[in-house]
């Protein structure tokens, strides 16, 4: 299951990364971006803060990385 859960985090730090690529935009909110939404819904990003920025998540989530 922790292999899961690995897999699950590094796919959602790849799409927050490729978001931010495509879009260049700094205060972009979780809650912005409709496939994100989607996503929570499908199970990914449980944790994550509608008023989150995408730049804040992928901070903490390179922090989460750097901790395992």
């Amino acid at each position: 299951m922790k292999r899961i859960r690995g897999f699950k985090r590094d796919f959602e730090l790849d799409l927050l990364l490729a978001l931010d690529e495509l879009t260049h935009v700094m205060d972009n909110c979780f809650s912005d971006v409709s496939i994100l939404l989607e996503m929570r819904e499908r199970g990914y990003f449980q944790d994550a803060k509608d008023d989150e920025k995408i730049v804040d998540m992928i901070e903490r989530y390179k922090s989460n990385v750097k901790d395992k």
